[in-house]
């Protein structure tokens, strides 16, 4: 199923392909992405109960590669059980390769407002060449 995660008033969002966990080979599913038309894949699978809550293990892929995480990833893993789940109300424990944490999607009508705890953020001063421009365009009128 491809969801478009992380929407802006019902418009937009990053679609991703959100898949059960499956006997597929790491390079199959890099190819994921590109077969369904999204930038990345998610593989979920159920793992029994944490902390009083359903478990379950994210994979996220691109066509590159495994990521250790990945924010649209999790927001559409947690509308897709919310959405299997059938309540109005879903919550359950996610674990990715570096951590175990909390996440909950709220169905409504026709949509699922989903998060999850993101857990510490470190700061830092960004160092050169960091805060040069990624692209120079010149605009000619």
């Amino acid at each position: 199923m491809v969801i478009d995660a992380c929407q802006r008033q019902g418009r937009g969002g990053s679609p991703t392909a959100v898949l059960d966990e499956a006997s597929f080979t790491d390079e199959e599913r890099c190819l994921i992405p590109g077969e369904v038309g999204t930038s990345h894949a998610v593989f979920i699978r159920a793992t029994g109960v944490e902390r009083g809550r359903p478990s379950y293990s994210l994979r996220f892929f691109t066509a590159e590669g495994e990521l250790p995480a990945c924010g649209h990833g999790t927001v559409a893993a947690l509308a897709l059980l919310a959405i299997r789940g059938g309540g109005s109300d879903h919550h359950a424990v996610l674990c990715t390769t570096n951590r175990s944490f909390e996440g909950w999607a709220i169905r409504n009508r026709d949509s699922v407002a989903a998060s999850f705890d993101r857990g510490p953020v470190n700061l830092r001063v960004a160092q050169a060449p960091e805060p040069r421009p990624v692209a120079k365009v010149d605009l000619v009128r």
